[in-house]
């Protein structure tokens, strides 16, 4: 993968993940708090979807964002033999 195309690919990694994230734990918290979540998660709960899917929303932010600094981490080199 070229230099160019590892940075877009790390931007979109953390880009998913911080959406996820906030989406996800927002929509948690702002349950607890006010008993109203906000966003995909809130629709997803509508629609008939468990109120803990804003949790799981939240941890798959988790990952993605954990993802994303651990691509970044990688050696040039590792990432070139892919």
């Amino acid at each position: 993968m070229k230099e160019e195309e590892k940075k877009k690919d790390e931007k979109l990694w953390w880009t998913v993940g911080l959406i996820l994230v906030i989406q996800g734990f927002g929509a948690g918290i702002t349950d607890l708090v006010w008993r109203h979540p906000f966003g995909l998660p809130a629709l997803a709960i509508h629609y008939g979807a468990p109120t803990w899917i804003t949790w799981v929303v939240g941890a798959l932010g988790v990952a993605a964002v954990a993802w994303a600094i651990y691509r970044e981490g990688q050696p040039k080199k590792a990432a070139a033999s892919r």
